[in-house]
């Protein structure tokens, strides 16, 4: 969770500043900021800042497989990630190990490359050499959020 002011911020809007012995307090009013900030991102589902993540992903299971039948390949490569908007994606790796061993492989971004990444929607889409069919065989390594924090939100 992120705090989106200080009560110096506070202060200087309303013409007062605030220290240990003024009423309220700046530790007070601090702790109504992390109250708000975290009001905000309740209300709005989502972060006013930037936040980095990492998820894994199955690229094949019981309902990709479903739902690539109904909607097509589209569905077979892309992948929808947890968060959104993206900020950028700093790696995608592949396990191209075929049963219980591990050899990652990082796959590059760009149209000549691998994949894309989709910031608004929040996924990546492969268009090219398309991950195995494998069980938790794909990680993503991505920022995600808003860069800067919108003034109305500060």
């Amino acid at each position: 969770m992120s705090q989106y002011t200080t009560s110096t911020n506070v202060g200087i809007l309303l013409g007062t500043s605030f220290n240990p012995q003024t009423n309220p307090s700046d530790a007070q009013v601090d702790q109504v900021a992390v109250w708000q900030s975290a009001y905000i991102e309740s209300f709005t589902s989502r972060i006013w800042t930037t936040a980095t993540t990492s998820e894994y992903f199955d690229v094949k299971t019981d309902q990709r497989v479903s739902l690539s039948a109904q909607f097509g390949r589209w569905t077979d490569t892309t992948f929808f990630l947890k968060h959104f908007p993206l900020v950028s994606v700093q790696s995608v790796r592949e396990n191209t190990s075929r049963m219980s061993g591990t050899n990652w492989v990082t796959r590059i971004e760009g149209y000549g490359s691998d994949f894309l990444s989709y910031p608004d929607q929040g996924c990546i889409q492969f268009h090219r050499m398309f991950p195995m069919p494998a069980r938790i065989n794909l990680w993503v390594s991505y920022t995600y959020g808003v860069s800067p924090t919108p003034d109305d939100i500060t």
